[in-house]
């Protein structure tokens, strides 16, 4: 995960997670993607234990919308 700062609207916020069946890593939520299945846009909300504010947005241009990914910008 990455905060960069930037002027009123012009932050950006990159997470980026994945699970590694491989390697034994499930940590990720199993059925996220199936939540999101058909979704138009996707809204992230996200805050910090010790920031005053969260970070909102959505995401309506759906790339990637199947049951291994859903990505959205």
């Amino acid at each position: 995960m990455k905060l960069l700062a930037g002027v009123e609207g012009k932050s950006k916020l990159d997470v980026r997670g994945r699970n590694n069946a491989p390697k034994g890593q499930f940590d990720l939520p199993i059925g996220l993607t199936d939540a999101l299945a058909g979704s138009t846009s996707a809204t992230v909300q996200m805050v910090g234990s010790d920031a005053p504010r969260c970070f909102s947005a959505t995401f309506t241009d759906v790339i990637n919308n199947d049951a291994l990914m859903f990505r959205a910008k």
